[in-house]
């Protein structure tokens, strides 16, 4: 199978590609950060780090980078069907980055054996996704629905037990949805996508640490300047200065 083109890129917040459609099969990389993917037509699918992401010929779509981010990307011939996402097992995520990152350098140089190197290359990841079966699947649609609105009632009151009430389905399907396809704790996204609103208005507005916790859902700021600096590594109060 052909390789055409492979790299491994930091992008910046907000970077965005699309609409587009391609010629050839993408394979996507998502080393960290946090990225939206939306195919034409469908919901949006928010993709996490070690998840890996089969876009078929063309498909129209859109990739938008919401954090700094870091991802990896093959173009290969070949006909993919439809789009998956891919849940690597912990144990066979470094063998899988190894991949990219090889495939990307390969690219890069001018060994004269390289096109056939980065088609062993490929053959060996396409086994590897093969082999993880279940987990090469589409995120649900119930979880597209439940992170969507937890992104835009940021602060409304938000547990698995209301997220469970809204949508009609018990405390404990929540948490599955989260854990197994999310790969994080509801209460964790539920943070985490609160922190990441909060640092927005931190650097692009006037406004207190206090008011800025008041804004993302947060009632007491102490806690909030915990939970931000648990998920981002600083203080609310040094992104402020």
């Amino acid at each position: 199978m052909a390789v055409n083109f492979c790299n491994y890129i930091h992008c910046p917040a907000r970077s965005s590609w699309g609409p587009r459609q391609l010629n050839d099969c993408e394979l996507i990389y998502f080393v960290s950060g946090q990225c939206l993917w939306q195919p034409e037509g469908e919901p949006p699918v928010r993709i996490l780090p070690h998840r890996i992401l089969l876009i078929p010929p063309a498909l129209r779509h859109t990739l938008s980078c919401e954090v700094p981010s870091v991802i990896s990307c093959i173009h290969c011939d070949g006909d993919a069907g439809q789009w998956r996402l891919y849940l690597p097992e912990k144990n066979e995520i470094p063998r899988l980055y190894q991949i990219f990152r090889d495939c990307a350098a390969e690219f890069e140089g001018t060994a004269e054996e390289r096109s056939e190197l980065l088609e062993l290359l490929v053959a060996e990841l396409q086994l590897r996704l093969r082999r993880i079966g279940p987990g090469a699947v589409r995120r649900p649609a119930l979880l597209d629905a439940m992170t969507g609105y937890i992104d835009s009632h940021l602060t409304a009151e938000l547990t698995r037990r209301t997220l469970a009430a809204r949508f009609k389905v018990t405390p404990e399907h929540v948490n599955y949805l989260f854990r197994t396809f999310a790969g994080i704790a509801p209460s964790h996204y539920i943070n985490r996508q609160r922190v990441y609103r909060a640092y927005e208005l931190l650097l692009t507005e006037a406004v207190s640490v206090k008011e800025t916790a008041g804004r993302v859902g947060f009632a007491d700021e102490y806690y909030f300047g915990r939970v931000f600096k648990a998920v981002t590594g600083v203080s609310p109060g040094r992104i402020r200065r």
